[in-house]
């Protein structure tokens, strides 16, 4: 887990939007590397997620239901359920979500 970290108009934002690839206008240059390799937007987009600082989630769900919606639109369809709830599982593990799984966000 990286943090981004700097006072209010220091650019956090316009770099994360560059990152992801989602920043289109201005004047952007150089290159993005990832482990040390040219960035492929599209595999950066599977191994990487960025929770923007107005990303809205639904206040009645709970921790586990949020973790499997985002996984329902999130991940290839080709994945059955059982498959998309080993990688929920899995994600709740990694960021040692599992004591507050059943409360809501």
């Amino acid at each position: 887990i990286t943090a981004l970290m700097g006072s209010s108009g220091a650019g956090k934002t316009t770099l994360m939007d560059v990152i992801a690839g989602r920043k289109t206008s201005g004047k952007i240059e150089g290159e993005i590397l990832v482990n040390g390799h040219k960035q492929e937007l599209s595999t950066f987009a599977r191994i990487s997620g960025y929770v923007e600082q107005t990303d809205l989630h639904i206040g009645s769900l709970t921790v586990l239901e949020a973790l499997r919606f985002s996984a329902l639109h999130r991940l290839p369809p080709e994945l059955s359920s059982d498959e998309k709830e080993i990688v929920v599982q899995a994600v709740a593990d990694l960021v040692e979500l599992r004591p507050v799984l059943n409360k809501t966000i």
